[in-house]
């Protein structure tokens, strides 16, 4: 994303900001054929500030995802939600609430790719090399990449699990 970032400049940059690591939560336009990156020429037409963006965003994704759905394999978890929009669910605080007896631990979550977000407890030290294995796999074959790092939400943000 950094990369992307540095070749488009000015009113042609892409909208962006650092979630956590090496996530970066990328602002776009859900059109009825297609999906484009928000610019930041866009942005200032609309007159959104950067800040008011996020909250926007996530209440777009609720009306957008019309369910979501757990697919467990004992303490590992994997959410789905139509199959583009599964790593963005990483900003869903009401979600991540409301699931907080579902896990040992602190969850820990991963988005090696757009549609697809697992997640476990960091009291499951099994399901977490287990989770790990799934992202190397996905990055060796899969499209629309975002991330080998693994997550940890505490406090109500997410963090880099360093474990």
């Amino acid at each position: 994303m950094a990369d992307v970032r540095k070749r488009a400049e000015g009113t042609n940059a892409i909208v962006a900001e650092r979630l956590v690591a090496d996530i970066w939560i990328a602002y776009a336009v859900d059109e009825d054929n297609q999906i484009r990156f928000l610019s930041e020429g866009d942005r200032q037409k609309l007159g959104i500030s950067v800040a008011e963006l996020r909250p926007l965003a996530v209440g777009n994704l609720r009306r957008i995802i019309k369910e979501v759905s757990s697919r467990d394999d004992g303490p590992l978890h994997m959410l789905t939600a139509g199959g583009t929009y599964e790593a963005s669910l990483l900003l869903s605080d009401k979600l991540w609430s409301g699931m907080s007896n579902v896990v040992q631990g602190d969850f820990v979550a991963s988005v090696p790719s757009r549609d697809v977000l697992m997640f476990t407890g960091s009291g499951s030290p099994d399901a977490i090399r287990t989770m790990r294995a799934m992202g190397e796999e996905i990055h060796r074959d899969g499209s629309y990449l975002i991330s080998k790092t693994l997550l940890v939400r505490r406090e109500g943000r997410w963090e880099k699990f360093d474990k």
